[in-house]
């Protein structure tokens, strides 16, 4: 690419029945002093658009982070659940095995493990709705970022 010094230090040798060079010196400056805007803006161009990108490869990683997280919310409450239903399961399945004295006993445990589960279930619950509140809070910040970085302008 030129560059405005290229311009600057050009020079051209006298032709007899040439143009006039007071006219080219002119014109020269003219274009000179055109190039350098157009070559000052371009280079500020460049460097908007390097943080730009910067900015954009920032959020990509916090989509991805958030992606990551949402997941592993995912999987730890069904693991809970899972983990809670088969426990309850287990606990029935020995409580229909032993004699009528005992199935007091077991309902009674029953009931408590019951609600145990009814806990566990309102923790994750819980635990759900604060990460999906979390989540929501980190999808409203980059749509606003992603909004003001469509109103930025170069």
């Amino acid at each position: 690419m030129i560059t405005p010094l290229d311009i600057q230090t050009k020079t051209f040798s006298n032709a007899p029945l040439g143009y006039k060079k007071q006219e080219v010196d002119a014109f020269k400056d003219e274009v000179l002093k055109d190039y350098e805007a157009l070559y000052r803006e371009s280079k500020a161009k460049d460097e908007k658009i390097k943080e730009l990108q910067k900015l954009l490869d920032t959020y990509k990683n916090m989509e991805e982070t958030m992606k990551n997280t949402l997941i592993v919310a995912q999987n730890s409450a069904q693991q809970l659940s899972e983990s809670a239903k088969k426990e309850a399961e287990t606990i029935v399945s020995e409580a229909n095995q032993k004699s009528h004295e005992i199935i007091t006993k077991a309902t009674e445990r029953l009931n408590n493990i019951t609600s145990d589960f009814e806990g566990v279930k309102n923790d994750v619950a819980l635990f759900v709705m604060r990460a999906k509140s979390q989540l929501q809070l980190q999808i409203d910040s980059l749509d606003k970022c992603a909004k003001d970085f469509e109103k930025t302008e170069i």
